[in-house]
């Protein structure tokens, strides 16, 4: 049956009549119908094909010449949208991908992983990474469809299928087809749609497969809920894992092989440990040595600093921080050039380095030989002096050398236990040699994996771990992250020291070698302090993870391998699963440790999208998703007639009567102004601007009764007409009695027309009134010294901490004083010992008073509240002479206005009597 549905079109007289599939039957009884629809565009048609990523919504649409559907596609970390301007992207930009090129009539958009794809006059343009070659679109004939996928595209034209970009897993490698009419590209595999149905190749599809397709054991297939840690470890067999121990064992074999001065090996999946050996003189609670591992701990430390806001971005000058550098040609380098060391600093990383002294100094002395942030291979340099000098940002943003930024920002959060090495001048070596257990170090590798989230908590941003880790996604070394490979990334030391992360997989590989420490057994690079491990003869970092990602059995591998379906009308091919919409609903395969392949029961679906790890679909009762929901991609929100859905790895995007609706991951909830006027009226639907969006007489319905303001008599829905009403749209007003433009109800003085606000309450307009905000000083002086006249908090020298009024702001007296009045203590027990023989105020009753009218001075975090344990304390530390990361430790209330400890410390010290420390 020829199924067809009618969208909105961009222009009103576009009428738009979408095409899902049609059948083989049809096609063969009526070769002209398939002429006019899809082989012989005139100058009234032309044929119209939407693809997201990977693969999310792929229909025919046939339209005139000037008009195009709507469409949005949601991918990896960004999303795109096709409006009445054209393309339009937003999100993430690492790549580029949001930075839409010039386009000639734009048809179609698709949001790849770090890429996007469009089709207009031009044919097929593509834009943003190209690690894998997927931006360098081939020579195609008349294209129709683009997909972007993780690393790869594909296109349908006049020769057929044709795909491009990374093509390890068989995914860009198109079988014979035999009129293809819908193409997915997913992550590591494709599916197309053809006159025999459904076709699907790449990872683990057709010969191609290098998965083994079997295991001595039985392997359970999820989906599997998570675990964490407590204070140790839970192990658990790797088959009820999802995990076939045949190729750990494997993994083993290699990892200890004799030569390869292995020392641990440790696997974790889903929080247990799944597989764990050491050398025959090593155990669990031996200390490994990371080497250059720690530099992706360095990496998480500048995201926290980033997160508290003592970084204010990574393309700030690094002499915001490096003072010394100020005013000179190294004032050119970012943060962000040190984090993907390329500096343009000259490589001073041998015997000059490590034997100095200070490392920091000699980091800091190298001359500048290049231009900063050039391209490979002329001014990239993989720099341990560049890490150095990174950990020194965070030590002056922090005030706190980093190790114990370490242990006090993201160790105490985890459980994390290590012993970071020093050089003689006290600076911490951030580019190595941070001592810990292999099982410590997979705390940090866990982290990662759950993208900064543990056990509820948010300790680094999950914006950070994607964009950190993005780069080694994508095939290139930046942030101190390695690539992987399958969907993976690596901190990485020397001598085959690893921690691997498949976030996707939530599986964590580590290996590290035998490790002695020399000297003294102190951690200062010293003397005879150093570390010592032994090159590996025969170890092999791919031999390795190959075998640890090869024993996942939890049905992921199956993506590629097409179940029995009837009548298929649409595919999309998400990152290790895919779905389609048959006759009998929707049937999904692959990977299900989420749930993704899990389908609820459905009303009449009519359109599937699919993401990494979880799933959606149109059907009668709106949007369903089910599967992942960690970033709340599974939960749409209440949406208005949706008729399209696209989904990606953390987020989902829909288009409804209010235009562009996207959730889960944040970034990507802030959709831009798009243009969306299908009625042609000049007003745009999105964020729902255009209440009436396909009636192009009416726009706004000021009081929701469904009758535009247009044709409603009583638009405010207030009992009053509009002719009568003074505030037609106001449905708390009515009456101005005074004609000064202020309704009666919000008016303090509705029958003087030369006053409407009492900020004080004092019966005085403020017009009138010498001080409106009744804080003693006057309007005029408030204007003169810069405070707010409307606001008795601000004022110079009208509220000092100095509560007893001593003449000396003190710690033990009114610090105290504060803390017990915000714990609720009165009368005696409030001032006993904490008064001075020379106060002047010290009746109980008045410092009472003082207090509590003055509630807006002692809220020193600005979030809208006092309370001891964040406002008090952070006064108390600060008579106490703490600073910095310690003032604000575990003091500050989510939503606070002020976070950072400089706010804090200015905002209490402008309150600080005269004479006072």
């Amino acid at each position: 049956m020829l199924e067809m549905k009618l969208v909105l079109p961009r222009q009103r007289l576009g009428l738009t009549l979408m095409v899902t599939r049609i059948p083989g039957f049809l096609r063969s009884a009526s070769a002209r119908l398939r002429d006019v629809l899809f082989r012989r565009p005139s100058e009234y048609f032309r044929l119209l094909v939407k693809a997201s990523v990977w693969g999310s919504f792929v229909v025919f649409g046939i339209v005139t010449s000037h008009a195009t559907d709507y469409t949005v596609s949601a991918g990896g970390h960004h999303s795109c949208a096709l409006d009445d301007s054209g393309v339009v992207c937003w999100g993430t930009n690492t790549y580029g991908q949001v930075t839409v090129p010039s386009l000639s009539n734009p048809v179609a958009v698709s949001a790849g992983g770090f890429h996007s794809c469009a089709i207009d006059d031009s044919g097929v343009e593509c834009w943003g990474s190209n690690g894998n070659g997927q931006t360098d679109v081939p020579l195609l004939v008349s294209p129709t469809h683009v997909s972007a996928g993780g690393m790869h595209s594909c296109a349908i034209d006049d020769t057929g299928v044709v795909c491009w970009g990374r093509s390890v897993e068989g995914q860009v490698s198109a079988p014979t087809l035999i009129d293809a009419q819908q193409i997915s590209a997913g992550f590591l595999h494709s599916c197309a749609l053809d006159d025999t149905g459904l076709v699907c190749w790449g990872y683990a599809g057709g010969a191609i497969a290098t998965r083994p397709a079997f295991c001595s054991v039985d392997v359970d297939s999820g989906p599997i809920p998570p675990s964490w840690p407590d204070s140790d470890w839970s192990s658990q067999m790797p088959e009820s894992l999802g995990m076939c121990p045949d190729q750990l064992d494997l993994a083993m074999e290699h990892a200890f092989q004799e030569g390869n001065d292995t020392g641990a090996v440790v696997i974790l999946r889903h929080g247990n440990i799944v597989a764990e050996r050491y050398v025959a003189d090593r155990t669990s609670t031996d200390l490994a040595t990371s080497w250059s591992v720690a530099k992706s701990f360095t990496s998480a430390l500048v995201g926290a600093a980033l997160a508290d806001e003592n970084i204010q971005n990574l393309d700030e000058s690094a002499s915001n921080y490096i003072t010394e550098w100020e005013n000179t040609d190294k004032a050119a380098i970012t943060i962000r050039h040190l984090m993907t060391v390329a500096s343009g600093l000259e490589l001073l990383d041998g015997g000059d380095f490590y034997g100095a002294a200070d490392q920091l100094q000699v980091s800091l002395d190298r001359e500048l030989i290049f231009q900063p942030g050039g391209s490979p291979p002329s001014d990239y340099a993989y720099s341990n002096s560049d890490v150095m000098l990174a950990g020194e940002i965070v030590r002056s943003a922090v005030e706190l050398r980093p190790d114990r930024y370490l242990e006090q920002r993201i160790s105490a959060a985890i459980g994390f236990s290590g012993e970071w090495w020093r050089d003689t001048a006290n600076h911490t070596l951030t580019y190595c040699c941070l001592d810990a257990t292999p099982r410590h170090f997979g705390r940090f590798g866990l982290l990662y994996s759950r993208r900064g989230v543990w056990n509820g908590t948010t300790v680094l941003p999950s914006s950070w771990v994607d964009e950190s880790t993005a780069s080694a996604l994508n095939g290139v070394y930046g942030y101190y992250w390695w690539p992987a490979g399958n969907g993976g990334y690596s901190a990485l030391g020397v001598q085959g020291q690893t921690i691997t992360i498949y976030p996707d997989f939530d599986l964590i590989a580590m290996r590290f070698s035998r490790y002695e420490r020399m000297g003294d057994g102190s951690t200062v690079r010293q003397g005879f302090n150093y570390h010592l491990t032994e090159e590996p003869l025969y170890w092999d970092q791919g031999t390795f993870l190959g075998h640890v990602y090869d024993s996942v059995h939890d049905g992921y591998y199956y993506q590629a391998t097409v179940p029995s379906l009837i009548g298929t009308s649409q595919v999309d091919a998400g990152y290790f699963h895919s779905c389609a919409l048959e006759a009998r609903g929707i049937s999904c395969w692959g990977r299900n440790d989420k749930g993704q392949t899990t389908v609820p029961d459905l009303s009449n679906p009519t359109e599937i999208a699919v993401g990494s790890m979880h799933s959606c679909a149109l059907d009668d009762t709106g949007v369903v998703c089910w599967g992942s929901n960690g970033q709340g991609q599974a939960t749409p929100p209440a949406l208005i007639n949706p008729i399209q859905v696209s989904s990606s790895g953390s987020h989902t995007c829909a288009l409804d009567d209010t235009g562009v609706v996207c959730w889960g991951e944040a970034i990507h909830q802030n959709v831009p102004g798009l243009m969306i006027d299908p009625d042609g009226d000049g007003v745009t639907s999105q964020g729902g601007m255009d209440a009436f969006p396909r009636d192009s007489t009416e726009t706004r319905d000021s009081d929701g009764d469904g009758v535009g303001d247009n044709a409603d008599a009583d638009d405010d829905g207030d009992g009053f007409g509009d002719v009568a009403d003074a505030f037609p749209l106001d449905a708390n007003e009515h009456l101005d009695s005074d004609s000064d433009g202020v309704g009666d109800n919000a008016d303090a003085f509705p029958k003087d027309g030369s006053e409407t606000v009492d900020t004080d309450s004092d019966g005085i307009g403020n017009n009138a009134d010498l001080d409106d905000d009744a804080d003693e000083v006057l309007d005029s002086d408030e204007i003169s010294d810069g405070t707010d006249p409307l606001d008795r908090y601000s004022c110079l020298g009208c509220f000092s901490f100095d509560i007893d009024v001593d003449g000396d702001t003190a710690a033990l007296t009114d610090g105290l004083l504060v803390l017990r009045y915000l714990f609720g203590f009165s009368g005696s027990t409030l001032t006993v010992d904490a008064i001075t023989s020379g106060a002047t105020r010290t009746d109980t009753a008045d410092i009472e008073a003082y207090l509590e009218s003055n509630l807006g001075h002692i809220d020193i975090d600005g979030d809208g509240g006092t309370d001891a344990l964040t406002d008090g304390l952070l006064l108390l530390r600060y008579l106490f002479g703490f600073e910095g990361a310690t003032l604000i430790e575990g003091a500050i209330r989510d939503g606070a206005e002020r976070t950072r400890a400089g706010d804090v410390e200015s905002f209490i010290n402008s309150r600080i009597a005269d004479g006072s420390d």
